[in-house]
């Protein structure tokens, strides 16, 4: 997906299908993924990962997700770890703690610490596997 019409489509999620929810929400309870071997030349920028699911939901891991921004966690000695948020096709969100294998998953590589803007790279993660919303991948 390129990068315009995938910040035009967060922005519609955020403007409208978020209304329900609570603004910076970051409650407990939801699993972390944990993802390894990030180069070294993206330390210290921030990550957000975006995975699908079957139910036609979509799985995110960031830190935080409010009415009007998205919090990043930020890459150190190529590693992150990123509580993992379910978004329902309703627009909803929860943290995450299912069991799902995902196909094919995308970490996006943002400059600042909110997703605001183009992002600088994408990663294709492919195949991660959850348990009870956690899991541990390396970057290829």
């Amino acid at each position: 997906m390129n990068k315009t019409v995938f910040l035009g489509l967060l922005a519609i999620m955020l403007a409208f299908g978020f209304m329900g929810c609570d603004d910076n929400k970051s409650d407990s309870g939801g699993g972390t993924l944990t993802i390894t071997n990030i180069s070294s030349m993206y330390d210290n920028n921030y990550a957000y990962f975006i995975a699908d699911t079957a139910d036609g939901g979509e799985l995110w891991g960031v830190e935080s997700i409010g009415m009007s921004s998205i919090k990043l966690v930020q890459i150190k000695n190529g590693s992150v770890a990123l509580s993992m948020w379910k978004i329902e096709y309703s627009g909803m969100w929860s943290r995450y703690s299912g069991n799902d294998a995902i196909t094919n998953s995308r970490l996006l590589i943002f400059s600042s610490s909110t997703a605001d803007g183009d992002y600088l790279t994408e990663i294709n993660l492919g195949a991660v596997t959850f348990s009870n919303g956690n899991a541990a991948i390396s970057a290829p």
